[in-house]
């Protein structure tokens, strides 16, 4: 009896895990329509170096398009399209401190504050 119950317990888990990869492997697929879909990452491995700030020999090829400061928190910044953490080294760029309306920034043993500049400039 008990040898019965165990082989029909096996048999039970064996018909769930192979209708779990059947269902997942053959679910529906997603008809975008023209739209993003959603359960595909923006983000990409390594992007976030290949672009924006590559190549910076200067503080003039700098741009801070925007800032997310908390005083309790990690801040971040948003450089050439880069998201970036207070304290972080990216290439040859290091973010020294990130402030309401400024960072700190250093290239080269050189720090200069960027400001973040209006829409309307």
């Amino acid at each position: 009896m008990c040898k019965r119950i165990f082989l029909l317990s096996i048999l039970i888990s064996t018909i769930y895990i192979v209708d779990f990869f059947v269902i997942t492997k053959t679910g529906q697929p997603y008809e975008n329509k023209n739209r993003r879909d959603p359960f595909v990452s923006l983000v990409r491995e390594g992007s976030r170096y290949t672009t924006g700030l590559k190549n910076i020999q200067s503080f003039e090829d700098l741009s801070l398009e925007g800032i997310v400061y908390d005083s309790k928190d990690v801040s971040m910044a948003i450089i050439n399209g880069v998201i970036v953490k207070e304290g972080e080294m990216v290439n040859d760029i290091h973010i020294v401190k990130i402030m309401p309306t400024t960072i700190l920034v250093e290239i080269n043993g050189m720090e200069e504050t960027l400001y973040l500049k209006n829409k309307k400039e």
